[in-house]
Formats: structure tokens, sequence, C-alpha cells
């Protein structure tokens, strides 16, 4: 199941990033962010970033279980760098090399660590929960857990 899903994060070259919001045209600054990762040290809190993710299930697994779970909202616009000339990213490859984020493996993703204008490309639903496809144990904490997720298009020519 993980080899199958980490072979998808391979054939493809394009980087996706989701909001719950309408980001159509906004240039993100990257930022460090605020989150259990960070504050447990399983995730770097030094180097600031906006985070994308080869595939859009990836991004929605980046998310994590909680954080879908835990929303009543599903919906997320859907949107990829609308210059990929003019971005500096750190690469998935050295996510993993320097241990960066313990999930790099598992969400393929990469941080953009340059200013970013974003372009909107659609606009999805998630739906359910599907297969586990990595886990994170870190005592005292119960182990944080990622799925992949079933979605739907709502707009744009997505796959």
């Amino acid at each position: 199941m993980i080899n199958n899903y980490l072979l998808e994060i391979q054939t493809l070259n394009k980087l996706y990033h989701l909001s719950q919001h309408d980001l159509n045209g906004k240039t993100l600054t990257p930022k460090i962010p605020s989150n259990i990762f960070t504050k447990i040290g399983k995730e770097d809190d030094t180097i600031p970033r906006v985070s994308f993710a080869p595939t859009i299930s990836q991004c929605i697994t980046a998310i994590g279980n909680n954080r879908i779970e835990g929303n009543p909202e599903k919906r997320y616009y859907v949107f990829e760098p609308e210059d990929y000339d003019k971005i500096k990213i750190t690469s998935n490859k050295e996510l993993i090399k320097r241990n960066l984020i313990a999930d790099a493996k598992m969400s393929g993703e990469v941080w953009v660590i340059s200013d970013v204008k974003l372009k909107e490309v659609g606009v999805i639903e998630v739906i359910k929960k599907l297969d586990l496809v990595y886990q994170i144990k870190d005592d005292p904490h119960p182990p944080f857990k990622f799925y992949k997720w079933k979605y739907k298009v709502l707009d744009g020519d997505l796959k």
C-alpha cells in the first residue's frame, strides 16, 4: 500500500497547495507553521516556508487526520505556483536527508522558501478516509496517523 503511494509521487512534476480560503492571485510569504509537529520537535521550527506537495492526495494526507475530521468544512481550493521559475524550493529529498519533517517520505512535501504567487486550478471536497499510509509514534503522545482520502473535484480539470 505505501509503496504504491510513494510511486504516485515520483511520476508527477506539479506542486499543489490547499487552502480553505480563496487565495487566487495572492502572494504568500514563507512562515514557520505553528502546529503540533513544530511544538514537539518533529518538524523544523527555524525555516520559514510555504508547504506544497506533488499530488492533491498528498496535500490532503499532510493536512492530517485530526484537522480534516475535526473540521465540518471539507471544501478546499487547489493552487499551484503562478510561475514555477520564480520560486525557490527545498526539495523533498533535502527535507528527508536533513530530517526536517517527520512525514516527508509519505507527503512528498516540498518547501517553497521564497514568496509565491498562487494560481487557483480547482476546488475539491474531501469525502472520506481510505487507507492508513503513515503513522508517527512519539511517546508520550498518541500515534499521529495519516490517511489517504477520497475527494471529488467540484471545479477545475484535476485528477
